[in-house]
């Protein structure tokens, strides 16, 4: 993801930048570091920004956000949990709420967290991958390589939202603090988020599947018809959850009291019904490339083993 990004950079720097004033060295050397560390999730964030304004000729903006990608990509971030505020996170506040609104431009859909909620978040984030580390070394480490923050938000008016995660601000997981209130539910939500971000790594080069967006399943994760493309999602999602609650019934059953067994045993059979739910509807009407083959194949090869 940040290779493909620095390149697309490097082009723009290439065409644009003399004309909106863009300093070479400062530049390259920001691409670079992109490349070689981490990035903040708003880096991603301002170049979907970036591109539009360019296309559009909008020389201000443009000469604006390339320079706030240029110094925002030079420093390694280090990982971090806040809340939606404007106050903590800046002008990322109205960004994230931007990119990863499910219709662009519809209004405000995230709050800032309920203080009541609030309280001791941050800390539960830490405590939930902590006990992941000990239930599955190496899926914690997955998903410390692929989460940079994880921003603890409430619905507005009254809307409804659990977690999200978008392709323009990869590394970034947003959760609803209220759902995700016991460090079970935190696991598997830092989990179902970390699945997306992995998508949407994989599918840099190519989509996973072909389908019109136009067209419309339902889906084995929400009430409304999704694009194939969110079917794939959900169904790989599903498969991820049932290892994740697989490896916390085992983690029980060996002295870590983390869950109920009935509540960790009804979350298994819950999900694979929703992966078999889903494998259904992408194998019926499911266009994939190779790279959705692979990763269905290898989703389906765990969940007949397990």
């Amino acid at each position: 993801m940040r290779r493909a990004l620095a390149d697309s950079l490097r082009y723009l720097l290439d065409e644009t930048g003399c004309d909106l004033g863009i300093v070479s060295a400062d530049a390259i050397k920001a691409i670079d570091a992109i490349v070689e560390h981490r990035i903040r999730p708003g880096v991603f964030g301002r170049y979907y920004q970036l591109v539009p304004a360019i296309e559009r000729g909008d020389r201000p903006d443009s000469a604006r956000l390339f320079r706030a990608i240029i110094n925002l990509a030079k420093d390694e971030p280090s990982f971090t949990v806040a809340p939606f505020l404007e106050q903590r996170l800046g002008d990322d506040a109205s960004l994230y709420g931007a990119l990863v609104a499910p219709v662009p431009g519809g209004g405000h859909w995230l709050a800032a967290p309920l203080e009541d909620a609030w309280t001791g978040f941050e800390q539960k984030v830490g405590e939930a991958l902590a006990t992941l580390e000990q239930v599955d070394p190496f899926l914690a480490l997955e998903l410390r390589a692929l989460l940079v923050q994880v921003v603890g938000a409430s619905p507005a008016d009254g809307r409804s939202f659990g977690g999200a995660s978008s392709f323009m601000l990869w590394g970034l997981v947003l959760l609803n603090v209220e759902t995700y209130s016991r460090i079970p539910l935190l696991i598997e939500g830092l989990v179902h988020e970390a699945a997306h971000q992995l998508l949407f790594a994989l599918s840099i080069n190519e989509p996973l599947v072909t389908n019109p967006l136009a067209e419309r399943y339902s889906s084995p994760l929400r009430r409304d018809d999704r694009p194939m493309d969110g079917i794939f999602h959900a169904t790989f999602v599903t498969a991820r959850l049932h290892y994740l609650y697989r490896k916390l019934s085992d983690a029980t059953d060996a002295g870590l009291c983390l869950a109920p067994a009935s509540e960790l045993d009804g979350k298994l059979s819950t999900y694979r019904d929703l992966y078999f739910a889903g494998l259904e509807t992408i194998e019926k009407h499911g266009r994939l490339t190779a790279t959705g083959q692979q990763v269905l194949e290898e989703s389906l090869q765990y969940m007949r083993a397990a």
